[in-house]
């Protein structure tokens, strides 16, 4: 039975020898090549400047627009009557000493009444100052400055020494401003055109009449002004008409056509320098 194993094992020993000489004997297949794309057509000359279709942007959803609010009235209070004056280092000592100079108004008009029912007693509150230099005088509570109007001239003798040279009264009023931000001057390397000159550049070169609350200014200091070639400019008008006017046409200056945006007032209180206390400001 051994022997008959040992054949077997040899008769399939030669059969696998066989069968590889078989698969030895074959060529072997070559792999695929993929066949070279082919080039793209030849564009002609006539087509070298024409755009390229491009698919269409999407455009984003539309935003609702934010209404702009109303030109801010921050700086003005109804209870604040503007003694008109010439500005010295007197008048800013007497302001300073804002109780003792409140305390003298008060006395002067300690038998006054307003001349509306049911007619308050007259008094104020503080005392402060432009930054033009005029005097600013606060009404009581319950009081405005239409109530101590008539009675300017006293308040300016009871608290200002005679070299202030009182020249009259006015309430305080709403001033609608605008800024020029890209005004270019004539000479950026010379002094700065001056509000007078702003003024004329602005009036001259339009069909329209402007009701100023003051001069125009620059809000750019001279150097920075000089060092970028621009600056910007302030415009104060006392009519709102005025504002739109110039929001919607621009302005001509110094010969070019500029555009003009709202003013944003912060509108932030300055306190007194000795109390801290908002009712006057030096």
């Amino acid at each position: 039975m051994l022997l008959a194993q040992q054949a077997e094992l040899q008769k399939l020993t030669a059969e696998v020898r066989a069968l590889k000489g078989v698969l030895a004997s074959r060529p072997v297949a070559a792999a695929p090549v993929a066949p070279a794309p082919a080039a793209p057509p030849r564009t002609s000359k006539a087509t070298y400047a024409s755009p390229v279709a491009q698919p269409a942007a999407v455009a984003p959803p539309a935003v609702p627009g934010v209404p702009a609010t109303a030109t801010p009235r921050a700086r003005h209070d109804e209870g604040r009557l503007i003694l008109k004056v010439t500005p010295s280092p007197a008048i800013s000592r007497v302001v300073r000493n804002a109780t003792a100079a409140r305390t003298a108004i008060n006395t002067a008009l300690a038998n006054l009444t307003a001349a509306r029912a049911p007619h308050p007693r007259l008094g104020v509150s503080g005392v402060g100052l432009t930054r033009s230099g005029n005097v600013v005088v606060f009404a009581m509570p319950g009081l405005t400055a239409v109530d101590l109007e008539p009675h300017s001239a006293l308040i300016a003798s009871a608290f200002l020494p005679q070299e202030a040279a009182f020249a009259g009264a006015a309430r305080d009023s709403v001033w609608y401003k605008a800024v020029i931000p890209d005004a270019i001057p004539p000479d950026p390397s010379q002094p700065l055109p001056s509000s007078q000159v702003l003024q004329a550049e602005v009036e001259d070169y339009v069909q329209y009449r402007f009701s100023w609350a003051a001069p125009p200014i620059w809000l750019t200091p001279a150097g920075r002004v000089a060092e970028q070639g621009t600056g910007s400019v302030l415009l104060s008008f006392s009519c709102e008409e005025d504002l739109e006017y110039v929001l919607r046409n621009g302005v001509f200056l110094f010969g070019r056509a500029l555009r003009v945006r709202r003013f944003r007032d912060s509108g932030r209180p300055r306190p007194c320098s000795n109390c801290c206390s908002l009712e006057h400001s030096a």
